[in-house]
């Protein structure tokens, strides 16, 4: 499908963003005007505070109108048989080429006022390296986008048109709450822990009673203070991943979900370069795993979708994996680095003993002692943190004990290796393997740890054919 009549986003788009700064700098002023007003008190500043307020947001407001309304102004797409291509002509003609072969996915959304308007945001990301911005973005009407946008998504071959229950999974609110709730944050966990731990306190010695009597309502806003962000960070992460499913097609894995914001993605699967399984401390406990894809565009920000679907149990995430990621059917018998390895970091935590120790044992003997034991432990935490499984297909690196990262990489997605030998680990026939795929969450490489040299020969075969 070929169309060189350019393009551009709806007007309203302008509004639209705009209207997202206002809310977030009003938020801002709201949540912090008791410091502000204390700020301008201590400069003895005779002025109305609420005045100036209005008068710094109503500047900030207009300069981000004039910021997108440029933006708008300058900026032109169109869409040809094998490219997207992004005009912005201003002083000097800027034209950005996206290749389609290189597109990795294809993020559609519409939140309140876009779906008031009937406008739809398209997001689209390239298969290079994670970036802060997508490669491609417009607000477009409802015409638009069909005249455009949806010729152009059935010519790459990216249209869903499978159907089949079979390969149709949906999240009910229990499964999407579940997910939220082994989403919060350690600090969060951290916080009420300490709560539950000074309840007991007060509670053992009589001061919880006369707080009731005495003080129920500052009793009630320090509960309020510790339980909000965990309540917080569950209710925003179920309003947002609400009515969540995922489908599969021969090519294309398609994810929908959102009550507020609707969010839609296309990925083609022979983009999708990895796959990474955390399993946090919660969901360690309660045998769940959470998947993510690696890559460009997901994952590695919080306005888009962290995770190929909602944390599960083991076994239903083993069988979802299995319908929607056949070519990722993985057998967990890894094995750990050789028994050298402990030989090798030994000798590396004696000198960082021999640099950190000597001077602390003037100071405190006591100290340079439990350095010292922190220290001998840390030689079998590294050794057991790292583990690895070399597939004829794929190569799988784990990370981890009780907090794991398991990383499953496809080794014709592997973009380069290096290898690196030391004095020491040659000795004992050992290497490390640095793998870098593109779109890997913040771009980083994969180590193998060390390994056996006819493991790293098998793995550079698997690379190279």
């Amino acid at each position: 499908m070929e169309n060189k009549e350019k393009f551009r986003s709806s007007i309203l788009s302008v509004f639209d963003n705009t209207l997202k700064f206002t809310w977030i700098a009003t938020f801002l002023i709201i949540t912090n005007f008791a410091i502000i007003v204390k700020k301008i008190n201590e400069f003895n500043m005779n002025i109305d505070v609420n005045l100036l307020l209005m008068i710094f947001l109503s500047i900030f407001i207009i300069s981000v109108f004039i910021f997108y309304f440029i933006n708008w102004h300058i900026s032109r797409y169109e869409i040809r048989d094998e490219m997207i291509i992004v005009y912005k002509n201003i002083f000097v003609k800027d034209r950005k080429e996206i290749l389609i072969k290189n597109i990795a996915n294809i993020g559609l959304s519409k939140n309140i006022f876009e779906r008031l308007f009937k406008l739809t945001r398209i997001k689209i990301y390239a298969n290079e390296k994670n970036k802060l911005f997508c490669d491609f973005e417009a607000v477009l009407t409802k015409d638009d986008f069909n005249k455009y946008i949806e010729p152009f998504i059935k010519s790459c071959n990216l249209d869903i048109t499978n159907k089949s229950k079979k390969f149709n999974i949906k999240f009910n609110l229990l499964e999407i709450f579940k997910h939220s709730f082994f989403s919060i944050p350690i600090s969060s966990i951290v916080v009420i822990v300490n709560f539950i731990l000074l309840l007991f306190n007060m509670i053992g010695d009589g001061s919880f009673l006369k707080e009731v009597m005495y003080d129920f309502l500052g009793l009630i806003i320090t509960l309020i203070g510790f339980i909000f962000p965990v309540i917080y960070s569950v209710l925003k992460n179920v309003l947002k991943y609400i009515n969540f499913s995922i489908r599969r097609d021969r090519k294309v894995i398609h994810i929908s979900y959102g009550l507020f914001t609707l969010k839609e993605y296309i990925v083609p699967v022979k983009k999708i370069n990895g796959i990474i399984i955390d399993v946090s401390l919660l969901s360690k406990i309660f045998g769940c795993y959470k998947v993510n894809i690696i890559n460009s565009g997901i994952g590695d920000k919080k306005s888009e979708i962290e995770m190929l679907f909602p944390i599960s149990n083991k076994t239903k995430c083993m069988r979802i994996m299995n319908l929607i990621f056949p070519e990722y059917s993985i057998d967990m018998n890894h094995k750990r680095q050789p028994f050298e390895t402990i030989i090798i970091i030994a000798i590396k935590v004696i000198l960082l003993m021999l640099i950190l120790v000597i001077p602390v044992i003037y100071i405190d003997a006591r100290l340079a002692l439990f350095i010292s034991l922190f220290l001998f432990l840390l030689i079998f935490i590294i050794y057991y943190i790292k583990r690895i499984i070399i597939s004829d297909k794929y190569i799988c690196v784990i990370n981890g004990i009780f907090v794991k990262r398991i990383r499953i990489i496809m080794y014709d997605k592997i973009d380069n290796i290096e290898i690196k030998e030391g004095i020491i680990s040659k000795k004992f026939g050992l290497c490390k393997v640095y793998m870098q795929i593109l779109a890997d969450i913040k771009n980083n490489r994969v180590s193998s740890g060390y390994v056996k040299i006819k493991d790293m020969s098998k793995i550079i075969k698997n690379v190279l054919v």
